[in-house]
């Protein structure tokens, strides 16, 4: 079965960062990186709250320049 992108690789927890902002406009106390498809170096790095860590369309389709999903 192959997977859907995009999708969570990783989550890492930074609790010393206080400046970077979760997409919503909380502080963004995880590093998410979001893989957009299979080929490496098309990966997305963003700052996530609590509440949107492994909501990936959400984290993804904010990013400036992308299109909806729809």
């Amino acid at each position: 079965m192959s997977k859907q992108y995009p999708f969570i690789g990783r989550t890492e927890k930074r609790d010393k960062n206080t400046c970077a902002k979760c997409k919503c406009g909380e502080i963004g106390k995880y590093k998410v990186h979001i893989e957009c498809s299979i080929f490496r170096g098309e990966d997305e790095v963003v700052w996530s709250c609590e509440d949107h860590k492994k909501n990936a369309k959400y984290l993804y389709f904010m990013l400036p320049a992308k299109a909806s999903p729809d």
